[in-house]
């Protein structure tokens, strides 16, 4: 799952110049306490100076930085692991400088205000140069374009959320075998095409979401197999056929949405339900 946000400040809302200012700080070599500037900034923000040059974890989520560009100063965090600017109502390209941080475990830009794009670079250039990523969230971003087969050769993913991204073309079958895989969310993406695979036993998905996609088909009896499986939401998507009766497997699951669909089935195939 994705990092959850902690509070970065004593107020919700911070101004853009604030960031800029962190992450001048940060870039800028500064001994703990050395200079009255950062003395000054972070005494009236009721922070801790940050350590600059060890920073690993920077996480700014849920603040409102007022549709600003997300600065491109942050590219040369080079030794950053994880980093969140997610729901902070930022705007405007993502900044090429990210693809910089290749050592970015956890990477969370996800917008419900839908203000940010990835285009330029893309998200292909993403995951080219982002190569250790486990956790991706660009929930709300306007990618706009296919996905790169090559997120199927990513083993060490572990989530992956891509809802309301504008998506299109086919989604690649292999992302849904990845071995360390346990959270697709693909949702809310109507011009992306795809269907499911045979599943594996040992595949370690615990929640998928597919819904509002043009993915089409049977569900395959497989489907059974995703023995660690919890949520599993399907909704206004193009499958049909008959519900296969190996959904009885899914001993964890808690949550169940298939509706708008073209499934058919006898009442008596749904005793796995009771």
């Amino acid at each position: 799952m994705m990092m959850r946000a902690w509070p970065c400040f004593n107020s919700k809302k911070a101004s853009s110049y604030l960031i800029l200012v962190i992450i001048l700080l940060a870039l800028q070599n500064w001994n703990h306490g050395n200079s009255s500037m950062e003395k000054e900034v972070t005494a009236a923000h009721g922070m801790h100076p940050l350590p600059p040059v060890h920073l690993q974890t920077l996480n700014l989520a849920y603040n409102n930085f007022n549709y600003s560009q997300i600065p491109s100063q942050v590219g040369q965090l080079s030794r950053l692991t994880h980093l969140s600017l997610s729901e902070s109502y930022f705007s405007g390209q993502i900044p090429s400088q990210v693809l910089n941080l290749s050592g970015l475990i956890s990477l969370d830009l996800s917008d419900d205000s839908e203000q940010v794009k990835l285009y330029k670079p893309s998200l292909r250039d993403l995951v080219q140069q982002l190569t250790k990523l486990k956790e991706l969230d660009l929930s709300g971003v306007d990618i706009s374009s296919t996905v790169p087969d090559m997120l199927a050769n990513f083993s060490s993913l572990e989530s992956l959320r891509l809802s309301s991204c504008g998506l299109q073309g086919e989604f690649p079958i292999g992302i849904f075998q990845l071995p360390n895989l346990k959270e697709l969310d693909i949702s809310k993406n109507l011009d992306l095409k795809g269907y499911l695979p045979a599943f594996q036993l040992g595949n370690l998905l615990e929640s998928l979401i597919l819904s509002e996609t043009n993915f089409v088909g049977e569900l395959p009896s497989s489907i059974g197999n995703l023995a660690y499986l919890e949520y599993l939401d399907f909704d206004s998507c193009n499958f049909n056929g008959q519900l296969p009766s190996s959904i009885g497997n899914l001993t964890k699951l808690t949550t169940l949405s298939l509706s708008n669909n073209n499934f058919r089935a006898p009442t008596t195939s749904l005793s796995w339900v009771v």
